[in-house]
């Protein structure tokens, strides 16, 4: 008796099943494969954009050993190259490097449209390149502070004093008062040229 029992259920058991497949089966599969459709696009999409900084990280790098070198107009080639991407984090800091190279060629007149280019773009910034104050420390409770400090660790950079620059840029990546999209793009410049002082960094205190 117990066993027939038990052949019942598992009948009706079944047949429930067959009927949620008949009923849901096709919206559950349609369902599974937009879920892996969306993963594998969010993984692309999130690989295609380290690349792509990466790929700027090192373009700004490239442009700033042309200038100092003294090859200023292919510094101001590479860029160029941000130009074209006014949402690029870099974009402030090349235009400023920009025009420390058009000067450095004698090409005022063009210095002075990519300082204006930069005003358009953000006064801050461009209020910032016209008092040149990268060199200075600023006061913590000054407007400009952190973008005074950026500059200042890119001008360490420019200077070959990488150790100083790169713990000045560690200091503001982990300043939870900085702006974030500051601290995202100095997470993003350390990740390229100090990544075992990164790693050094974060490790877990003892």
């Amino acid at each position: 008796m117990s066993e027939l029992i038990r052949e019942i259920e598992e009948d009706i058991r079944r047949e429930r099943y067959q009927a949620l497949w008949r009923r849901f089966g096709k919206a559950m599969v349609i369902a599974s494969v937009l879920v892996v459709l969306a993963t594998i696009v969010a993984v692309v999409w999130k690989d295609r954009q380290r690349a792509h900084a990466m790929t700027q990280t090192s373009q700004l790098l490239a442009g700033i050993e042309r200038l100092n070198a003294g090859d200023y107009k292919i510094a101001v080639a590479e860029f160029d190259k941000f130009i074209a991407d006014e949402n690029s984090p870099y974009y402030a800091i090349a235009m400023l490097h920009k025009a420390q190279a058009q000067n450095g060629s004698g090409d005022k007149y063009a210095a002075a449209n990519t300082y204006a280019q930069l005003s358009a773009h953000d006064g801050a910034w461009a209020e910032l390149a016209r008092l040149r104050q990268a060199d200075a420390p600023a006061e913590k409770t000054a407007v400009f502070y952190y973008s005074q400090s950026e500059l200042r660790a890119w001008r360490l950079l420019e200077l070959g004093k990488k150790d100083e620059a790169v713990t000045l840029m560690i200091a503001l990546r982990d300043d939870a008062n900085a702006p974030r999209s500051l601290r995202e793009r100095l997470a993003q410049t350390l990740a390229h040229i100090a990544p075992e002082k990164i790693a050094e960094a974060d490790a877990p205190k003892p």
